[in-house]
């Protein structure tokens, strides 16, 4: 799969799903509850969110909770950090990025209580498989979810007989991740599925391919619907880390002759690469570190193995 430009990420923890007796707590992020078939429980980056209201602010070092209230209110950037609203505000004055992993900041969202934040975070089924992520889902889909609604007859025909529940599973996947205003095509090649992303108006669509082979000589269901599901959450990765550290990525308006920064060109799941300019690549297990996250330090480290670390700041491009 091979990808240029960035679709934005949209900063939404999301809307909890409709279940009684809801619990999440400040302290208490693995919470589950019962919903229709599907065990609910917070999702990665809602997660992250209760851990780090837990730590002191980075700026004042001061405590963000004590007890189950806060302190101070409380902001949360897209990154899912967490500081004192007064902290950051003074900060983002300056610079808007992150004060911690110094990831662009376009806006933020600042919570009174620990009430407030719990209705925010976003809650999805924790069966490992199942992609439902909202109450009008769980009442429509079984557990779990898309795999429970896909057949498979025929050896290695896996996305053509169920290419109908993978486009919309795709659909509701890249939706939920802030990638709302997508195009699945699956008719104008017998090969593979492309998802067009629109990035915006002055942007040309970011691309996406999940060739059939690839996903198909997986075997069984299950193995063949992981193998896409793998590619999908890689594509994530990649996105996400495009909207943190733009300046690793090549605008794609602008020529590669005229672009001195180190260019992430594309990657393949199915073959663990990433490819840079000038032809180069590598593992993408040696950027990751095995993780489910691109690791700045590593990728820097390959950078400059390969010679395509800048000599100027990657923040000036």
């Amino acid at each position: 799969m091979e990808a240029t430009g960035l679709p934005p990420h949209q900063f939404d923890m999301g809307e909890p799903m409709d279940i009684d007796d809801q619990a999440t707590g400040v302290s208490d992020s693995g919470h589950h509850s019962v919903f229709n078939g599907h065990k609910v429980c917070l999702n990665p980056n809602a997660k992250k969110v209760t851990e780090r209201v837990n730590d002191n602010c980075a700026i004042c070092w001061e405590p963000m909770t004590e007890g189950m209230t806060f302190t101070a209110p409380l902001t949360v950037l897209p990154c899912y950090h967490a500081f004192h609203k007064d902290c950051i505000e003074t900060a983002l004055k300056e610079r808007s990025v992150c004060s911690i992993c110094q990831a662009s900041v376009h806006e933020v969202r600042t919570f009174s209580t620990p009430d407030e934040l719990n209705k925010s975070l976003s809650l999805e089924c924790s069966k490992d498989g199942c992609d439902v992520k909202n109450g009008a889902e769980a009442n429509h889909f079984h557990c779990p979810y898309p795999l429970s609604a896909m057949t498979q007859i025929q050896p290695r025909w896996f996305v053509q007989e169920n290419i109908f529940v993978i486009c919309r599973w795709l659909k509701s996947f890249f939706a939920s991740a802030g990638y709302e205003d997508c195009v699945i095509d699956s008719t104008s090649s017998d090969s593979c599925i492309n998802v067009k992303i629109n990035i915006s108006k002055n942007e040309p669509a970011q691309n996406l391919y999940y060739p059939f082979e690839d996903i198909n000589k997986a075997g069984t269901k299950e193995q063949c619907f992981n193998a896409l599901r793998g590619d999908v959450q890689n594509d994530l990765m990649f996105l996400d880390f495009q909207k943190k550290y733009p300046a690793y990525f090549k605008p794609p308006q602008m020529p590669e002759t005229a672009y001195l920064g180190p260019v992430i060109r594309s990657w393949d799941f199915h073959e663990g690469k990433v490819n840079f300019r000038q032809g180069l690549s590598t593992d993408l297990s040696s950027i990751t570190g095995g993780s489910s996250e691109i690791s700045l330090e590593l990728l820097n480290n390959e950078l400059k193995r390969l010679g395509l670390y800048p000599k100027a700041s990657l923040t000036q491009f």
